[in-house]
């Protein structure tokens, strides 16, 4: 009776792996689609940064702020360039299985990586959606220098100014006073 217990114990863990597949097989993805994000907009100025000054050939970043609810995660970003203008369109993944969501408002935060090929006035353009849905374009100048000017060094702070010396009394020096005759 014993070994045949045994036997079954010793079983029951491949048993339990047949039944859920290899542990090296992925695992089949939710139901997903890619959606055009919502950019968040914060006192009415969506939430987007874009340098105004770069140098040709150097790498700058752009960040977009991006908002939705439980079912959404952060997407890919897709860039197009046309010599000094760069268009970028911000994507989020949407859940479309038949679990429900949380419902909260997830913010995720887009960062593209670009190059200015030469100096100029470049323009960047970046497309997503408003807040009640309607297509939202946000365009950006952004001045290309040749090169880089040197770091602003700052001033020294000035030298701290030297107290007056008091006027003299009016009465005239100060005199010690004496002192009594030492007798003896």
């Amino acid at each position: 009776m014993k070994t045949q217990a045994r036997k079954y114990v010793a079983l029951l863990p491949s048993a339990l792996l047949a039944a859920c597949g290899s542990p090296l097989e992925p695992i089949d993805p939710p139901e997903t689609r890619s959606v055009v994000a919502t950019v968040q907009v914060s006192d009415g100025k969506p939430q987007v940064v874009v340098p105004t000054r770069v140098v040709a050939g150097r790498e700058f970043t752009v960040s977009v702020m991006t908002v939705g609810g439980g079912c959404r995660s952060k997407g890919v970003e897709r860039i197009e360039f046309r010599g000094l203008r760069v268009e970028i369109e911000v994507y989020d993944t949407e859940y479309l299985g038949a679990d429900a969501c949380l419902d909260i408002l997830n913010v995720f935060k887009h960062e593209v990586r670009l190059t200015f090929p030469r100096a100029g006035t470049g323009t960047v353009m970046i497309s997503g959606r408003g807040s009640r849905g309607e297509p939202l374009v946000i365009s950006h100048r952004v001045v290309v220098l040749a090169w880089a000017p040197p770091p602003v060094m700052p001033l020294p702070d000035p030298p701290e100014p030297k107290p007056k010396p008091e006027p003299p009394s009016p009465a005239g020096p100060e005199r010690m006073p004496e002192l009594p005759a030492r007798v003896g």
